[in-house]
């Protein structure tokens, strides 16, 4: 899959032409892909005066769109348009974290992949991997290099609310 080139091929279709007629000011933010659904692509548009985000969720069988959903951001997190130029490839990341998992976390086996393609001020692939242990293992590689900018693996429970 060529991320640009797929980009390209959803934003000539009705449902996107229909939508950008209506909302001119929106750019992409970001790609997310789950390993259970391989054949499905969000693609995001952030609306910077209004603070919201439309996602749309593409299949081969069908566009679906989530319209207007309020996004949680402070001032000097700043939302940044996603370049697809050069950006390294949605396998080939999956390769460079899962070589680079097998060689960290050789004991905590992925089940399910996350991967959000997004500019935080460097364009990153967000990898994270759900492990058979319960565990989360996030991985940030530079999508332009390839190079692993940050890892860590903590327990999912971290991420419950406990009440008190």
């Amino acid at each position: 899959m060529k991320l640009k080139e797929e980009v390209e091929k959803f934003e000539t279709t009705r449902e996107f032409k229909e939508w950008r007629s209506k909302n001119k000011k929106d750019f992409l933010v970001s790609l997310f892909f789950i390993s259970d659904k391989p054949n499905e692509i969000q693609i995001d548009y952030y609306n910077e005066e209004k603070g919201t985000i439309t996602s749309f969720s593409v299949s081969e069988e069908k566009i679906r769109v989530i319209e207007g959903e309020e996004v949680l951001s402070s001032p000097e997190s700043k939302i940044k348009p996603l370049n697809l130029e050069n950006v390294v490839e949605l396998q080939e990341a999956l390769e460079k974290a899962t070589s680079f998992q097998r060689q960290e976390y050789e004991k905590e086996k992925p089940y399910k992949t996350i991967m959000i393609l997004q500019n935080t001020g460097v364009i990153i692939w967000n990898i994270t991997f759900i492990t058979h242990t319960f565990k989360i293992l996030n991985i940030k590689l530079n999508a332009l290099t390839k190079e692993i900018i940050s890892h860590k693996i903590q327990p999912i429970f971290n991420f419950v609310s406990r009440d008190k």
